[in-house]
């Protein structure tokens, strides 16, 4: 009645609008975040495998000086098949970094739209250096734990918005708006028409003309027009369809509030450990690298 149904249809395609750019805005930062993460594990998996050639390099020592110790009296058959088996362990980590790395190359390559050609490169000689993004990062960081702790007391609550929270919301409210559309089709079509008009009666084609210029004799009609469908079929089949396509929307909202506000306990946990480990593991990894000197210099010289 007076356009409710055309009013609904027209307000649920501007709020479809705003969800498709929601949507838009949810699909570049995915990528982003898909792109940052393609670089990441590609400079921990070029760590690994530099790490891991680094690695055989020393077991390949230790195991001349073994042999060497061994043709002396000085060391064991034991000894010798250990260092052995721990050279041969160490190469297959290598190839296995390596293979891991390749593929992760390929990917950027790949992501990146980079030349073809650039994926026969061997990866370990790409520099890809994280500390450009990790001195900015690092600070955003801090914020990141900040938000996630508020006040103190316990994790803070999930924010209220984001852009996936954002296209559902906008797609639950579109879809109400095309059902109550398909339920007001429901109710009968009352229309209302109305004509003014003006008549030329004269004999004279351009007296007449005058006469309609000037609103002479003048005429109008007022009418209703009521529209009753009889059974409904076709518009409660309507309604059904928008009332499934609305209950969708509204689970698909819901489900994306649960799981925001899950993901932002997990992560929040996540990141405040990690945190507190990060110190713990700086020192392990220099009191690691002591011990490899040291070992190396036992064996090289006990």
């Amino acid at each position: 009645f007076l356009g409710y149904g055309t009013r609904r249809a027209v307000e649920s395609g501007r709020i479809g609008s705003e969800a498709d750019e929601a949507a838009l805005r949810e699909s570049v930062e995915d990528w982003s975040l898909q792109l940052m993460d393609f670089y990441y594990s590609a400079w921990l998996a070029k760590a690994q495998a530099l790490a891991s050639r680094s690695s055989l390099e020393r077991r390949k020592r230790l195991e001349t000086i073994t042999e060497m110790k061994f043709k002396r009296g000085t060391s064991e058959k034991p000894d010798l098949l250990q260092v052995q088996s721990a050279t041969l362990q160490t190469q297959s980590d290598l190839e296995r970094a390596n293979q891991a790395l390749d593929s992760i190359w390929k990917q950027l390559v790949t992501t990146l739209k980079l030349p073809s050609e650039w994926a026969a490169i061997d990866p370990t000689v790409i520099p890809i250096d994280p500390e450009p993004i990790t001195r900015v990062g690092a600070p955003l960081i801090d914020e990141a734990i900040r938000r996630c702790m508020g006040s103190g007391q316990g994790i803070a609550p999930a924010p209220i918005e984001t852009n996936t929270i954002r296209k559902s919301m906008l797609q639950n409210s579109a879809a109400r708006l095309l059902y109550e559309q398909a339920q007001n089709a429901l109710a009968p079509d009352l229309k209302l028409s109305a004509a003014l008009s003006a008549n030329g009666i004269d004999r004279e084609y351009r007296d007449s003309w005058r006469q309609v210029g000037r609103f002479e004799n003048p005429s109008w009609t007022l009418g209703l027009k009521l529209q009753f469908p009889l059974g409904f079929d076709r518009e409660k089949a309507d309604a059904a369809v928008q009332f499934a396509t609305m209950e969708r929307a509204e689970a698909a909202y819901s489900s994306a509030r649960a799981n925001l506000e899950t993901n932002w306990v997990n992560e929040c946990t996540n990141l405040t450990r990690l945190k507190a480990s990060l110190a713990a593991l700086q020192e392990a990894f220099e009191k690691q690298t002591e011990r490899a000197r040291l070992e190396d210099e036992r064996f090289r010289f006990g």
